[in-house]
């Protein structure tokens, strides 16, 4: 059968991002405001098996604060993403949180520009450590920013950042890590939704775009065994407000081909050395080589 459990304090909660947590059981991350007129608080709550509610806690930052996903740690404890700041539209930084087995905090860590800050989405390494991706606010102006990616290590301090600027706004909302070391997320660019493929520091290998009416930009994305990868979105191209779930299917060099139409290539590893052609239509992402069939540099940037 199915539970179907809510948790609820006096005024308001809202889950964004939840985790299956070894040994059993879930928890979820969101936001709360436990009594009416409070700024918003992050929120994670530990779940049993059966949805019973184990623990909830609220966590209050600098003022405005929201939780937007959270990763289980496999020896146990919980790292919690959201954002900090003095207000719903401006000032805000990205926040990270370790969380031990009963909520209690082992680390904290705030980072982020002068500008509007926001952190959308966190993958955990196998080395302990975390990468964030949100975006990063380039002016004053609203809606003025550009996708951030942050490496940190398993004590949550930093290692690089890297921004990725565009004519218009960029942001990411997700992020995956990948079997070469490398990463691949996903968010927009403008008003396209944008896929990204990164190198083990950060840096753009090839990015795609598809323009879709009155898109969402994506929500999230999941990194497939062949390869490829699959994007969720939504968009209101069947009028305003009135939402369609999308999602989008690209192969591991980010064409739309790949789908029970079409079947994706099969492509195998190619150690080049940097700023040669590779001999296979693929390139590693710990080296730097050019792909024969889109001419990209993979160790370009932007």
């Amino acid at each position: 059968g199915v539970n179907d459990h809510d948790w609820a304090t006096p005024d308001h909660e809202f889950v964004a991002g939840a985790t299956l947590v070894p040994g059993g059981g879930y928890a979820v991350a969101g936001e709360t405001r436990g009594d009416p007129g409070r700024y918003l608080d992050l929120w994670v709550a530990r779940l049993a098996d059966d949805g019973e509610l184990l623990w909830q806690q609220g966590y209050d930052g600098v003022g405005w604060d929201t939780g937007t996903d959270l990763v289980a740690r496999p020896e146990g404890g919980l790292l919690a993403l959201g954002t900090t700041g003095a207000s719903i539209t401006s000032s805000n930084d990205a926040w990270v949180l370790d969380l031990d087995d009963d909520g209690a905090v082992l680390w904290e860590r705030q980072f982020g520009g002068p500008y509007d800050d926001r952190a959308s989405g966190l993958v955990l390494l196998p080395d302990g450590g975390l990468v964030v991706c949100g975006r990063r606010g380039r002016s004053p102006a609203v809606g003025d920013y550009e996708a951030w990616l942050v490496r940190l290590d398993e004590d949550g301090d930093l290692l690089w950042e890297r921004t990725y600027g565009g004519a218009s706004s960029r942001s990411l909302s997700d992020v995956v890590a990948l079997a070469d070391g490398g990463f691949a997320a996903a968010g927009h660019d403008g008003g396209d939704a944008w896929l990204v493929r990164l190198d083990t520091g950060g840096r753009i290998l090839w990015t795609r775009t598809v323009t879709e009416p009155e898109t969402g930009g994506t929500a999230s994305i999941v990194a497939l065994p062949d390869g490829g990868f699959a994007v969720a979105s939504w968009t209101e191209s069947s009028g305003a407000w009135d939402r369609d779930a999308w999602v989008l299917r690209f192969d591991k060099w980010g064409r739309l081909a790949c789908g029970p139409d079409a079947p994706c290539d099969v492509l195998t590893q190619a150690d080049c050395t940097d700023g040669d052609p590779c001999t296979t239509d693929d390139c590693a992402a710990g080296t730097g080589c050019l792909n024969e069939s889109t001419g990209f540099s993979c160790d370009d940037g932007i």
